[in-house]
């Protein structure tokens, strides 16, 4: 009888624990982690008038939030777009680059940005669009980010905080639009403060 009781709480905790370590998981499944310093990929893009330019011209600049979408194809994203330029010029004013890079070619980028349409088009009422469209024609540098498979040819939305060293900081990649704006906000304080202690340790060396 002992020999079972033993038995029976071993399992008992044994299921406790796969029950606590998946609530954890999922606690934590819509919540991004910083990401392991690697490097954002310095290809090629398109600007709206069609100019190809590197990536890293914009982070070598400031750093760079850089919004994955899916393109003025995805109601959800344009939705998401015109939320996130309410919050540019706040953000702008950190020091920080806002840029979007989808798979549309420029001139939908252009079209997006004069012609108002409510389900496809980035022009809003009363304000101004405040963030940089770039096209990334052949998905290279989707790809490279972790927001595009090429054999499967899917497509998933991404969030970047981007240093002036071409380190990713922050990352989240999903199915959806990552639009915690206060969130990354803070990171930002962070990495400035982060940034700025690390510049003032280098002239008194």
């Amino acid at each position: 009888m002992r020999f079972s009781r033993i038995i029976f709480t071993i399992f008992a905790l044994g299921i406790f624990a796969a029950f606590s370590l998946e609530s954890c998981n999922k606690a934590e499944a819509g919540k991004p982690q910083a990401s392991a310093l690697k490097r954002v990929p310095d290809v090629l893009v398109r600007t709206t008038n069609g100019d190809t330019v590197r990536l890293s011209h914009y982070y070598k600049q400031a750093p760079m939030m850089l919004s994955v979408y899916l393109g003025v194809g995805c109601p959800m994203c344009v939705m998401s777009m015109k939320q996130l330029s309410q919050h540019a010029l706040r953000i702008k004013t950190y020091g920080w680059n806002v840029i979007a890079l989808s798979n549309d070619a420029p001139e939908d980028n252009r079209t997006a940005l004069e012609k108002p349409n409510f389900d496809s088009s980035f022009v809003q009422a009363g304000g101004n669009f405040s963030i940089e469209l770039l096209s990334d024609s052949d998905h290279v540098a989707m790809e490279t980010l972790g927001c595009y498979r090429r054999k499967l040819n899917t497509e998933r939305h991404g969030m970047f905080l981007i240093d002036k060293q071409g380190f990713v900081r922050f990352e989240a990649i999903d199915r959806r639009p990552y639009e915690q704006w206060q969130v990354l906000i803070d990171s930002m304080k962070v990495l400035n403060e982060e940034a700025a202690n690390s510049a003032q340790h280098q002239v008194s060396r």
